[in-house]
Order: C-alpha cells, then structure tokens, then sequence
C-alpha cells in the first residue's frame, strides 16, 4: 500500500509539476522576462521528469510480458523518432503513459484540474496589471487579438479547451452551477481576447453536448455516442482527402478552407514540400511566439497531418491505433460524457497540433487503457474521495 501510494504521489508531482512548467515556460509571456534561461531550465527540468518516469518503469512497477515488450517498442519508436526531430514530444506521451500503470487518473485529473486553474488565472491577472506582457496581434482580416499573457492567442485558447474538457470530465454527471459558469466565461473570455476561433467552437460544442447529455433519455445518449466514435477515422481520412481536393480546386473545400483560417492551404503547402518517412523530420513551421507579430510565414496545424510529415509514418500509426483503441473501449463502457470530452479533443486536432502535446492534452494519459488493460470495459469501482456521492456514476481512470 506505502508503494502504490507513493507510486501515485510521485506520478501526481512529476506529471503535474512537468505540465505547469511547460505552460509557464513555452506558452507564456513569462519566458520573455528570464529569455534563454528559461529554455535551459525547461530542458532540465523535463530531463528529471523523464528519468523519474523511468525509475516508475522499471524498478517501481511489475508488468506481464505483452506490456513489457509494449513497452519497450514504443520507448524505441519514440527515441528514434526524437533522434530524427529532435522533439520531445513522443517521449512525453509514452513515457508518461508507461509510468502510468496502477495509477488513479482520475486523482491526477482532478489535481491537474486545480492546478492548472489557478496558474493560468494568475498569469491572466498578471498580463491585466502589467507585470507581463500582455500581447495584442492582429489576424488576417485586421482584428484584434488580446493574449493575456500567453504568447499566442491559440495559446490561450488551447489552455482553455484542457480546462474546459476536464471540469466536464471531472464532473460529469453532477455538473453545478458553478460548473456551467466556468464554461460559459471561458467562451466570453475567448470572445473578447484570444478570438481563438477553435476555442469558441469547442467549447460551443462542449456545452451542447452536455446539456443534451444531462437528458434521462438512454435513446439520447447512445445515438450520440454511437455517432461519435465513428469520428476519428472521418478525421484521419479528410485531414489527407481535404489535402488532394484542395489541389484539384475543390468550391466546397474552398470556402472550408476560409472558414478554417487557410489551414487547408497549409496542409497543402507541406505535403507537397514534404516526404513522408518512418519517424519524421523537422519542418520549417514559424513558433507560435514570432506568429504573433507575422501573418506571412507558413504553419501546419492539422494534428493528424503533422504526425505523418513531422514526426513519421510509425509513430502516425502507433499513436492513431492507441486513438482508436481508447475510442472503443469509451463505447464499450457506455461512458456517454467522456466519449464527447475526448472526440472533440480530436475535432480540435484537425484544428491545432494539441492533439499529440501531452502537456496540453491531458486526455492522451488515457491511452494507458489500451497498454495495460486486458478487458473490454472501464471498471468502477469506489475510491473514497473520488466516489459516485461526488461524481454520479464513478469512472476509475486507474491506469491498469
């Protein structure tokens, strides 16, 4: 018990620890203050994290052979992929997602949740009163975009969607007023700063969604699960049709592609400057800190296509067949809300590369279901503080 407990304490820190360092650091106007310094200090922080997730695998934790050799095929695949890229970001997912075996995600959600509440709010406040930089930039029809305090309005906009997806997840079932009001003025906030037009969106969606789902009728909830996981392979399939109609002119996906910001452009513009390969490369993508102050430089923000050019045929497959996998065992387990929470954040990867940054999309812990678990169900079981008394009918997001 005193092992499993600190197991999950240590996941918790790290985990969370990690992802706040992450916002504060890269998607901040924090790092203009303390400049390079807080690039390196990032990097060291994010190694010391890796090498605790490591000490969970390997000397923390017991697995059974499959998951042993799951294990290692994607330590391999994310490495070669970091060695071709550079990139963190594959190591972080499954790093994470390995360490997560016995783990209570739920609990990790929960504190994330707060955690995450509390410092985009101080540095919302801090952008307010001048203590940094609160950007404005402009938009390719001329309006004005307020950041408060992050280095994108995307940025802003992407926080918002995590903060959202896991006050409905948390609780679902026993959604209170104070719970309707947070989503309600993120979407006002949206509106009046950031303008992140995905944001607004999702998170349009998201109350539907809810509302509809806070019905009594079973019929209700099991049409829209039922369409809902039918999604990502609509997504993984236009993110790539949208590409080749737009080629050929298409009038449809024309006005799609206004409506989408000339993100079906940029998809077209790298995949016709870009092989695909095995596990990646690194493409000429502005940062989401100069895209403030140009409109002219060029950025792939469909998720699904810069899996395949970014990072490589292999890690595409390996991390849409964990999708998919998670997606079906959601419809299996007839967990109605989180088949929405975790759809939409698939919507908003045909929108923004959030979809594989594991530091803005805590929903990717989940694909632990698929690593370790044998049965075809998500279990329920009580767990004092995290019990049905607070949120309805209880999913345990245990990690095994």
């Amino acid at each position: 018990m005193t092992k499993k407990l600190n197991k999950q304490r240590l996941f918790e820190i790290s985990f969370i620890f990690w992802t706040l360092c992450n916002i504060v650091l890269q998607f901040t106007t924090v790092a203009d203050r303390i400049g390079w310094y807080g690039r390196v200090l990032l990097k060291d922080i994010t190694l010391i994290v890796f090498a605790v997730c490591l000490v969970i695998i390997f000397f923390l934790e017991k697995y059974k052979k499959s998951e042993f050799l799951w294990i290692i095929f994607l330590l391999i695949v994310s490495l070669l992929s970091f060695f071709k890229t550079r990139s963190f970001t594959f190591l972080s997912i499954f790093l994470f997602v390995c360490a997560s075996k016995n783990i209570n995600l739920e609990k990790v959600f929960h504190k994330l949740f707060w955690s995450e509440l509390a410092i985009c709010t101080l540095v919302i406040i801090f952008a307010l009163v001048g203590l940094i930089q609160n950007r404005n930039s402009q938009d390719v029809d001329g309006i004005s975009r307020i950041c408060f305090g992050f280095v994108h309005p995307n940025s802003c906009g992407a926080i918002m969607i995590n903060l959202s997806f896991l006050n409905v997840l948390l609780y679902k079932g026993r959604m209170r007023l104070w719970n309707y009001g947070l989503l309600i003025g993120l979407i006002v906030l949206n509106i009046i700063g950031p303008k992140c037009k995905t944001a607004i969106v999702i998170l349009c969606l998201l109350t539907l969604f809810v509302l509809i789902l806070s019905t009594d009728s079973k019929w209700i909830k099991q049409t829209v699960s039922a369409f809902l996981k039918r999604v990502p392979v609509i997504l993984i399939v236009f993110s790539f049709i949208g590409v080749v109609l737009y080629s050929k002119g298409s009038t449809f996906i024309m006005m799609l592609n206004e409506f989408l910001s000339t993100r079906l452009y940029q998809m077209s513009y790298f995949w016709e400057r870009y092989n695909v390969n095995l596990f990646g490369q690194t493409l000429d993508i502005i940062n989401s800190g100069a895209a403030s102050y140009t409109t002219q430089a060029h950025a792939l923000d469909n998720g699904y296509l810069y899996l395949v050019l970014g990072y490589g045929l292999i890690p595409f497959v390996v991390f849409c067949f964990f999708m998919i996998k998670v997606v079906q065992k959601i419809a299996l387990s007839k967990e109605h809300t989180l088949m929405v929470v975790f759809i939409l954040m698939l919507v908003v990867g045909f929108m923004e590369t959030i979809l594989f940054k594991i530091e803005l999309n805590s929903l990717l812990l989940l694909y632990a279901w698929v690593l370790f678990r044998e049965d075809n169900h998500c279990p329920h079981t009580d767990t004092s503080k995290y019990s049905d008394k607070r949120l309805g009918r209880h999913l345990d997001l245990t990690g095994v």
